[in-house]
């Protein structure tokens, strides 16, 4: 399956470099700015006044530096890939990959404030309700009977007990 993605994705640039150049600079932009978004988080909860539980290993005070470099960096990544190839773009040779960017982030913001902040569960609370009843995860899919046992529920066994 794997050599068949790769192989039709790499038949895009025959057909048009510009699509291959906006494929990648998006697929770029969108790792930089995952990793921007948690760094970020992270050196904002260094600042905090309820830091998270600390990491295995840090780097202590030069932890700091490195999350300002990293963030400078990732910065200046993103907009570099947001240039166009070459001076003097016209409409079919422009990098729309900002215009693309920004349309999806404005996307997800506006879903996110109009839906989804009533109606996501973060982690940290579900780890809370699984610390209280570890079942309730196999529970939720249906793996937990009625009397608490853990089961197996393949397709021929589709009884109400499971449900």
């Amino acid at each position: 399956m794997t050599f068949i993605i790769i192989s039709i994705l790499s038949l895009i640039p025959l057909g048009s470099v510009i699509a291959f150049n906006i494929i990648t600079s998006l697929s770029s932009i969108a790792i930089f700015s995952s990793y921007w978004t948690a760094i970020a988080c992270r050196l904002a909860n260094r600042f905090s006044a309820t830091p998270i539980q600390p990491p295995r290993w840090n780097l202590g005070v030069a932890g700091y530096f490195v999350n300002v470099f990293a963030l400078l960096f990732l910065s200046l990544g993103i907009v570099m890939l947001c240039f166009p190839s070459a001076p003097n773009p016209t409409p079919a040779s422009f990098n729309w990959t900002v215009v693309i960017f920004s349309a999806v982030t404005l996307f997800a913001l506006v879903y996110y404030a109009a839906y989804g902040h009533r109606h996501y569960v973060s982690p940290r609370s579900r780890i809370t309700q699984f610390r209280h009843d570890p079942r309730m995860e196999l529970a939720e899919i249906g793996h937990v009977s009625k009397n608490g046992d853990v089961v197996d529920v393949t397709a021929e066994e589709t009884s109400t007990e499971y449900k």
